[in-house]
């Protein structure tokens, strides 16, 4: 049976009213790790973006810009993430060895420990989702990427008439 929908709704309120939803479930995920959704959205960017390049025991560090693009955020913004990681000793900050100047992140120990538990319990809600979902997951993710995809075109050849 297909989802109940909005009549006339485009497809920014339907990602606007799904948001929501999702929202409330990161907010139990996260719940007791000091963190809020977007705070965890950031912090596990820096163990993704370092399984990418790196070993599953062995990340690599990444550069803060590497972030603000994955994550198609501000340069600031990130930064404004990572002094809050550095403060509450969830990451640190190493001098870049390909360039001596700029600097890397890792996960500390903590932070490590903090984005493996919330990832479990994020593992857990996906899998109570899929379960009421007529649809796969990997099917909604996939539909997702090609918004995004879609998205980043029309921001970077700014594109957007108003």
């Amino acid at each position: 049976m297909p989802p109940k929908v909005v009549p006339g709704s485009n497809v920014f309120f339907r990602f606007f009213r799904t948001g929501q939803t999702l929202r409330r479930l990161m907010l139990i995920a996260v719940e007791g790790s000091g963190l809020s959704p977007d705070e965890y959205g950031v912090l596990s960017a820096v163990r993704a973006l370092g399984l990418i390049h790196g070993q599953p025991r062995d990340p690599r560090p990444v550069q803060p810009t590497e972030m603000s693009h994955w994550l198609g955020m501000p340069a600031t913004t990130v930064s404004t993430y990572i002094a809050r990681f550095l403060d509450r000793g969830l990451v640190e900050r190493r001098r870049n060895p390909d360039d001596g100047r700029s600097y890397v992140l890792a996960l500390t120990a903590e932070g490590d420990a903090v984005v493996d538990a919330v990832a479990r319990r994020l593992t857990a809600i996906a899998q109570e989702v899929a379960g009421q979902s007529s649809l796969p997951l990997s099917k909604i993710a996939d539909g997702l990427a090609f918004l995004d995809e879609a998205g980043r075109r029309v921001l970077d050849g700014e594109n957007v008439s108003l």
